[in-house]
């Protein structure tokens, strides 16, 4: 039989090393793992577009934001002012 080529013997080679690593060889592949997943951690989040047209399509949006914390601030001020009055009895039963 003829010798093998040198590009059997790569092949083999190859083979032999994922089939049967070496603790240096996977010592790199986890190298490797690690800085790809170092890598996607500082990733970028995607962005939603979806709020922005949202707020866009409004015209008046200011205004009626405004007008909608106006009105939950009058409503903790008239609950706070109603539990303050009960303040004295809460507890006393």
């Amino acid at each position: 039989p003829l010798p093998p080529s040198a590009a059997t013997n790569v092949v083999r080679y190859t083979l032999l090393l994922l089939l049967q690593p070496t603790t240096a060889t996977m010592y790199k592949i986890v190298l490797a793992l690690a800085a790809v997943a170092s890598a996607s951690a500082f990733a970028p989040a995607p962005r939603q577009s979806v709020a922005r047209t949202v707020v866009r399509a409004e015209p008046d949006y200011d205004a009626k934001f405004e007008k909608l914390q106006k009105e939950a601030e009058e409503r903790l001020d008239d609950k706070v002012e109603e539990l303050m009055k009960n303040i004295e009895t809460v507890g006393q039963n």
